[in-house]
Order: structure tokens, then C-alpha cells, then sequence
């Protein structure tokens, strides 16, 4: 595994150890493989089409805590997203976190 591809994997666990984004990821994965299909690779790039209402599927109510971790969640189901769609190219998706931006990017942008 190339360094990109293991980044790549640290940013997907990181999204994945987020606990509304776990919890909600049983409900969109039967939904996420039911777009797809194994013999025509595009449809790996409609599913961006369809992310929105496979996200409200598991839309909870309006309080502060509720959307604060919808936007996490939603957050983390681009994220997810965009690395699929990237996988094999020197790009990289990460949810911002600082443990996976090296020191000199981090000292560049502050």
C-alpha cells in the first residue's frame, strides 16, 4: 500500500470511529449497495446524486445536538464519498482532523 492509499485509510477510520456516522452507517449501506452495480463502474459517481436522501434516511429531530451530529455525519458520508470516487489518485479526502495533516501543512495554513 502506497502512502496516499494509507492515508487514505487512516482518514476512513477516522470517520468511521465517529460515533453518529457508525451508528448510522448499518441504515445506509444496504442503500448505498442497492445504487451500485459491480459491472458499470459510473454508477460509483451517481451515487453522489442519490447521498442526500440516503442521509435523511436516518434524519433525527431539530435540536442543537441532533443537527450538530447530522453535520458531523454528513460530514463523514462526503468524505467517505469523495475517497471512493478517488480511490487510485494522489488525492485525499480527510474530515479535519489534525493527527492527518503533517506539522508544515498545519503550520502553512494557520
Amino acid at each position: 500500500m502506497n502512502i496516499i492509499e494509507h492515508i487514505r485509510k487512516e482518514s476512513i477510520q477516522s470517520v468511521f470511529a465517529m460515533g453518529k456516522f457508525s451508528n448510522s452507517w448499518p441504515a445506509w449501506r444496504p442503500l448505498i449497495i442497492d445504487q451500485l452495480n459491480i459491472s458499470n463502474p459510473s454508477t460509483i459517481f451517481d451515487l453522489g446524486d442519490n447521498l442526500s436522501s440516503i442521509f435523511k434516511s436516518t434524519a433525527s429531530g431539530r435540536d442543537q445536538s441532533d443537527v450538530s451530529g447530522g453535520g458531523y455525519s454528513w460530514e463523514g458520508l462526503v468524505c467517505w464519498y469523495l475517497n471512493l470516487c478517488l480511490i487510485g489518485t494522489r488525492t485525499v479526502v480527510i474530515k479535519s482532523l489534525k493527527s492527518l495533516v503533517p506539522n508544515p501543512i498545519s503550520d502553512a495554513i494557520t
